[in-house]
């Protein structure tokens, strides 16, 4: 070759220029090179030079090198044009070949441009000297047809009518059609199973070549699956197609190229997988799942996480840390465990409180781990927590549990050798001194000695039983109350009577103090149950006080009366005030204190007070004295309940009192009281013979009627005989052993009532209240 060739470089990198046209200096020695970098400089050129070959890029800033190809075809046709680029794929180089390009180098591949000028020189001089044109041009067939045969891509050829001219042999395989097979099919044909990304069928509409036909357009990067019909197996392919048009402007030819995209497929359908699961955990998983960055800032948090950091959505906490939504504490200690995870590299578990602002703590079992990338590079962290506030809260629930078992069996173990002191003791004082009275040789000075001695054993033995049957109607809630009106002065009164001849025999002073407002004030409440008040506080009083004064008295407060009992005596300590109202507390539990009881007194009152809707406290100084207060509800809604008596009966001039009891200790008792009073007794041990003895006996006076008996109890019998004399006064016989016998008894028809143990005084004042009298009382 010894003519000047002359070569025109569209490029708009000055230094890929430079470099191109040392290498072709190299080659050709002596030659012509034109520079261009615009479409103005290259229509130039190629007007007023000579140019035997053409280099273009294939992208450049503001002209395309697909259009320089179209304008050199157009106008120069004889004039080699080579693609000299670094991007280019393998579907652009051929559609750059099909729209008419000699040849296209890579940048990447500078060797292969200096034989690619020669070769498309030579080709050029072979058409100027119009040397075999058919072999020229079956040569660039072959060559066309041999980069076609050797592409790793699939490409097929239609016609306007869209049946297949051309194929290369990738094609043949991804479509799982020969090539014989292939030929002339048309976009209608039932071997095509094309389908979406989905993988439900693709519609025909769809398909690459109709697009392209019915558009005139060019499609890129159409994902789509195809079922091979041999194998049945699905191939996944990115296509890429374009219109070939003539010089009319028609379709001459659709060339469609597509790329195996299966591996890649099914990677993106796996990834697509993961996550997805991913999704579903973050989303339903009930315990805390979390992902942080180095800086412990969230990245990622499950659904199960926006209640308890009160968000609407998880993206909410993105960039966020635990000091957005804990407390200072919690947040600085979640941190330093993070940061030493990501120190370490080692996971940590443990149980741990949770701070917050804004509500109550909680707990949380959590386990941290280091969060790390595909290399195994620490890049944060993650955990899980479960909210354990219901487990710990029921821990420390059984804990108290507990505690407050092991403290009730040691106080039921103090109760109990209380229980067994202040029953044995007054016990072995009836006993022993009942023993030394049988004495023949005793002197009648002794006997009324230790007469005195049983009756307080039996007094002191009396309160212990009486105390454990309140303390157990009160616990189990079997404790009747029975309201009626009351004057506050008289309960003051009888509360004085009945402990100032104690107070007198110890040294002390008792005193009243009465502020009722408007003279005498009258509470509607349960008389009985609120003596047991008064009575239990100032015997507590007088057993705490050695030297000084007692004073119990009352006021109005509001709806209430406000009762006190003040001593001057030991006082009781802070710490025992808090539970001095326990079952079975005393201040001094010890085997050497000094006071007896059995610890129940004041249980009882505040049981008591609480059961007729009032409240009890005490104000207290060690050394100084105690106060105990205790409210009373005024209600006088309640009229007053009239006691039955029948002063007007005609009673013989001797009485006879039916005694019906089925124990005989009650009965010998009974007789030997009423016959000393010279008053006439019939007995009979069950309620039956009481039903008969009433009949056959018109001139009873009175019935006492013990209410448990053999054959028929004291109720029925009760009512039995109220139906053929309704006004024999009946006087019930109880020892309280059920809750609710006052109220039972007078409900079922019972005139009155009295508790066992019997009391001679209260029996006959009593028999008084309905007229009977005995010979200790007839004036």
């Amino acid at each position: 070759m010894e003519n000047k060739i002359s070569i025109l470089h569209l490029e708009d990198q000055l230094a890929d220029s430079v470099i191109i046209k040392s290498m072709i200096s190299k080659a050709f020695g002596t030659f012509d090179y034109y520079f261009v970098d615009d479409e103005d400089s290259f229509i130039k050129a190629l007007e007023e030079k000579k140019i035997d070959v053409i280099l273009s890029d294939y992208e450049l800033p503001d002209y395309s090198g697909s259009d320089a190809l179209q304008l050199a075809k157009e106008r120069y046709p004889h004039i080699p044009f080579i693609f000299v680029t670094g991007k280019m794929g393998e579907d652009s180089a051929i559609q750059s070949l099909l729209n008419g390009a000699t040849d296209y180098v890579l940048k990447s591949k500078p060797e292969r441009l200096v034989p690619a000028i020669k070769r498309v020189l030579y080709e050029a001089e072979l058409l100027k000297n119009r040397i075999s044109s058919d072999k020229a041009l079956r040569e660039s067939e072959e060559r066309y047809r041999g980069l076609l045969m050797n592409l790793n891509a699939g490409v097929v050829v239609h016609a306007p009518d869209s049946s297949i001219i051309m194929c290369n042999p990738k094609a043949s395989e991804l479509l799982g059609l020969s090539e014989s097979q292939m030929m002339g099919k048309v976009d209608t044909d039932p071997h095509w199973k094309f389908l979406r990304e989905d993988s439900t069928p693709l519609k025909q509409d769809n398909y690459p070549v109709v697009q392209v036909l019915s558009s005139k357009k060019s499609i890129k990067d159409f994902r789509l699956g195809v079922q091979r019909p041999e194998t049945n197996d699905i191939v996944w392919l990115t296509v890429n197609g374009s219109p070939v048009l003539d010089k009319n402007n028609e379709i001459s030819e659709v060339v469609i190229s597509f790329l195996d995209i299966t591996e890649r497929k099914q990677a993106e359908d796996a990834l697509h997988q993961e996550q997805n699961l991913m999704e579903i955990l973050m989303d339903n998983i009930p315990d805390h799942l979390y992902f942080k960055d180095l800086e412990s800032r969230f990245i990622r948090i499950s659904k199960s996480n926006n209640e308890s950091f009160h968000l609407k959505n998880s993206a909410d906490a993105i960039g966020k840390t635990d000091f957005d939504f804990f407390t200072e504490e919690h947040a600085r200690a979640a941190y330093l465990d993070e940061q030493e995870i990501i120190r370490t590299g080692k996971s940590l578990i443990r149980e741990e409180r949770e701070t917050w602002a804004d509500r109550p703590d909680t707990w949380a079992s959590s386990t941290k781990m280091p969060l790390r990338n595909a290399e195994g590079n620490i890049i944060g962290t993650f955990g899980i927590s479960r909210d354990i506030s219901d487990r710990k809260r029921f821990e420390e629930e059984i804990l108290k549990a507990k505690e407050i078992a092991e403290a009730s069996d040691r106080l039921k173990t103090v109760f109990m050798r209380n229980i067994s002191h202040e029953i044995r003791t007054p016990m072995n004082g009836i006993l022993g001194f009942g023993q030394l009275m049988s004495d023949p040789d005793i002197s009648q000075e002794e006997k009324d000695e230790f007469l005195v001695l049983v009756n307080q054993s039996s007094e002191r033995l009396n309160n212990t039983i009486t105390n454990i049957m309140d303390i157990s109607l009160i616990v189990s809630g079997n404790q009747d109350v029975l309201k009626k009106n009351i004057a506050c002065g008289a309960i003051l009164d009888e509360a004085y009577d009945k402990f100032n001849q104690s107070c007198t025999q110890k040294g002390l002073t008792l005193s009243l103090q009465k502020q009722c407002i408007n003279g005498e004030l009258n509470i509607n409440t349960d008389a009985e149950l609120l003596n047991k008040i008064l009575f239990h506080l100032i015997d507590n009083a007088i057993k705490f006080t050695k030297t000084g004064s007692i004073v119990v008295g009352c006021k109005v407060v509001d709806d209430y009366v406000e009762f006190i009992v003040k001593d001057s005596g030991i006082g009781i300590s802070m710490k025992d005030q808090g539970h001095i109202f326990n079952n079975f507390i005393q201040g001094d539990n010890s085997n050497t204190r000094y006071h007896e009881g059995s610890g129940l007194g004041l249980s009882i009152a505040k049981g008591l007070t609480e059961l007729l809707g009032g409240r009890i406290w005490i104000d207290s100084v060690v050394g100084e004295g105690s106060s105990f207060y205790f409210t009373i509800p005024i209600d006088q809604s309640c009229p007053e309940q009239a006691v039955n008596q029948n002063s007007s009966f005609d009673l013989p001039q001797k009485p006879l009192i039916l005694v019906a009891d089925d124990e005989e200790t009650n009965c010998v008792l009974l007789a030997r009281i009423l016959r000393k009073e010279e008053l006439e007794v019939l007995i009979v041990t069950n309620g039956q013979q009481a039903v008969d003895a009433c009949r056959k006996n018109p001139s009873v006076s009175l019935i006492l009627m013990d209410l448990k008996m053999p054959v028929m109890d004291g109720f029925e019998a009760t009512r039995n005989i109220k139906a053929f004399n309704p006004h024999l006064p009946v006087i019930a016989l109880t020892a309280y052993a059920l809750g609710g016998d006052e109220k039972r008894v007078l409900e079922a028809g019972f005139d009155d009532y009295l508790t066992k143990p019997l009391k001679k005084e209260l029996l006959m004042r009593k028999l008084i209240q309905y007229g009977i009298t005995g010979s200790s009382n007839i004036t």
